[in-house]
């Protein structure tokens, strides 16, 4: 209980951290919390990832609405819709509003999940009959061909087939003999996972933080009382709980999860309260926090990983002995999801609910003070990860030198999202194992 409170509370930490930095996502937060993950259970593991999704969804409110640039991806409505409040100085209302919708939101989504779960587990157990293996690799290709790059299909084809080529380099796990190794000795342990998501998650961000100084505006407000944000959340109520549900539901889209659960509510409530920035902002700040804990779902019951973030947490679950397919009891996956999760989740959203409150002036002047050297500070401690691993796995050489091809790559194409060989390097593996295994199986 002790060790799971230490947990949560650093995902937290880290996760306020990620909501309020430019350049500082989930994805980016993971990869720095490595030597973190590396020591955690797999439970563990998801009560990490869990504080510091559901949190960052909060905290990136703040710096949309007091500076007006995403603290998340999914921040964008907030941004465009924090100028109103910001003009009339009503920043700290806005805050408070959605604060308020976040908490309603995860409340909603635990409700929901209380009442799909248990009746839907039979549904669920499909995909882990044997037959339906493949059919849930085929789904999570899916989600990399169509989720990214706007939708330009056959270039997140070519990246995913980059992608499994990259994760055949090295041993063939049926004959045992060498693969695509050109004779260089270090390419038979098959290219290292760290340097790749670095070279993809955090090289092109980084750059593009070195290259454009990050300058905000900040001006300080009085703080709004208590009862005014509760009178306006009443009033807004409706639009919150359709956020909620439409969130909740677009949460569960492969590769897109909160980004779409935001925008999609955003875009509703725009065409049904279009001069309303009040139902706007909360509606897209409420479907954040339910889509945030939908997209949890699929990831905890079966295996199934629909964003980025939740393919590197992937990574570090089997290396702690889990496994997508030690799916015997679905119902004790279902338990730990009701029992061990949900009552965590809600706590996060309470410590959340404070920070990104009563607290987010003190956060955001905090975060003025060390945004000069925020860049900096996450590139040295990926570096620092990259040499340490490189040195305990005795190939540091080899480790620097694929975060420097991969990283040159991926900042020379900018434009280029290479989150889809994430997708098909993590699974091919596994994809190929099992293909072959059917094929054995059929032709005997």
């Amino acid at each position: 209980m002790l060790e799971d409170f230490i947990i949560v509370i650093l995902g937290i930490i880290l996760g306020t951290a990620s909501g309020l930095l430019p350049g500082i996502g989930t994805s980016v937060s993971l990869i720095m919390s490595v030597p973190l993950l590396m020591l955690l259970e797999p439970n563990q593991l998801f009560l990490f990832y869990m504080a510091l999704l559901s949190t960052a969804q909060f905290t990136g409110t703040i710096p949309s609405v007091f500076l007006n640039y995403p603290g998340e991806t999914n921040s964008m409505p907030a941004v465009i819709e924090g100028e109103k409040f910001r003009r009339r100085k009503q920043s700290n209302l806005a805050i408070g509003l959605c604060a308020v919708g976040s908490v309603f939101g995860s409340l909603i989504a635990v409700v929901l999940t209380l009442l799909i779960v248990p009746y839907s587990l039979g549904w669920f157990k499909l995909f882990l009959q044997d037959n339906f293996k493949i059919v849930m690799f085929g789904f999570v290709f899916f989600a990399g061909l169509y989720a990214f790059n706007k939708q330009r299909y056959f270039l997140n084809l070519l990246l995913m087939l980059i992608g499994y080529f990259l994760a055949m380099i090295g041993a063939d796990p049926f004959t045992g003999s060498f693969r695509y190794t050109l004779g260089i000795s270090s390419l038979e342990n098959g290219i290292p996972f760290y340097p790749l998501i670095l070279a993809i998650m955090v090289a092109p961000i980084m750059f593009k933080n070195f290259s454009n100084e990050f300058t905000s505006a900040y001006v300080e407000e009085k703080l709004s009382n208590i009862k005014s944000v509760f009178f306006l959340f009443i009033r807004n109520i409706t639009s919150s709980l359709r956020g909620a549900i439409i969130g909740f539901m677009a949460g569960l889209v492969p590769g897109l999860g909160t980004t779409l659960s935001s925008n999609a509510s955003y875009a509703i409530e725009s065409k049904l309260q279009k001069n309303y920035p009040a139902k706007k902002i909360l509606s897209a700040e409420t479907a954040n926090n339910s889509g945030g804990f939908a997209l949890i779902l699929p990831f905890v019951l079966i295996g199934i990983p629909l964003t980025g973030s939740e393919i590197i947490l992937y990574n570090y679950l089997v290396d702690a002995g889990w496994s997508p397919f030690q799916f015997g009891n679905l119902e004790k996956n279902a338990i730990f999801l009701m029992q061990g999760l949900t009552p965590w989740f809600v706590f996060v959203n309470i410590i959340a609910l404070i920070i990104a409150w009563p607290l987010a002036r003190t956060m955001i002047r905090f975060m003025n003070k060390l945004k000069k050297h925020i860049s900096t500070f996450i590139l040295s401690v990926c570096l620092l990860t990259t040499v340490y691993l490189g040195l305990d796995d005795h190939q540091l050489i080899y480790y620097l030198v694929c975060l420097i091809v991969f990283s040159s790559i991926t900042i020379s194409f900018k434009k280029i999202n290479f989150t889809p060989i994430l997708f098909s390097f993590m699974l091919g593996s596994e994809f190929e194992f099992v293909v072959a295994r059917y094929l054995t199986i059929w032709t005997q």
